[in-house]
C-alpha cells in the first residue's frame, strides 16, 4: 500500500466526492462514485442502500446512463426502489411493475 493505508485512500476519496456533491450542480461522476461509496460498506461506515440509490437516482436524472445502470444492478441484486424514485425516473406508477420490467427498462434507456 506504500505511504498511505487503504482506509486513507477511501477516507480522502469520501471527502472529496462528497464535498463534489454538495455543490449547487453536482457532477454526475461525483453521485456515482458517493452511490458506490455509500454501497460498499467500510471499516468505518456502514453499508447505506438508500443514499447509494438517491445518487444514483440523481446522477440518472442528469442523464447519465452510469446512473440507470448501477439502479439496475441494484434492482437486480434484490433492492427494492421506493415508488418515488420509479416516478422521478419516468415509470408509470400506475401499472404494475416488476423488478425484471424495471431492470429491462433501465438497461433500455
Amino acid at each position: 500500500d506504500g505511504l498511505v493505508s487503504r482506509f486513507m485512500q477511501i477516507d480522502c476519496m469520501w471527502k472529496y466526492y462528497n464535498l463534489s456533491t454538495h455543490s449547487e450542480r453536482p457532477p454526475s461522476y461525483a453521485l456515482i462514485k458517493m452511490g458506490d461509496l455509500f454501497y460498499s460498506s467500510h471499516v468505518r461506515r456502514k453499508r447505506n442502500v438508500h443514499a447509494a440509490v438517491e445518487m444514483y437516482t440523481a446522477a440518472a436524472l442528469q442523464r447519465d446512463p452510469q446512473g440507470l445502470y448501477n439502479l439496475g444492478i441494484l434492482v437486480e441484486e434484490g433492492v427494492s426502489l421506493p415508488r418515488s424514485t420509479l416516478r422521478q425516473l419516468g415509470f408509470n406508477s400506475s401499472m404494475s411493475v416488476s423488478n425484471f420490467t424495471i431492470v429491462m427498462e433501465m438497461y433500455r434507456r
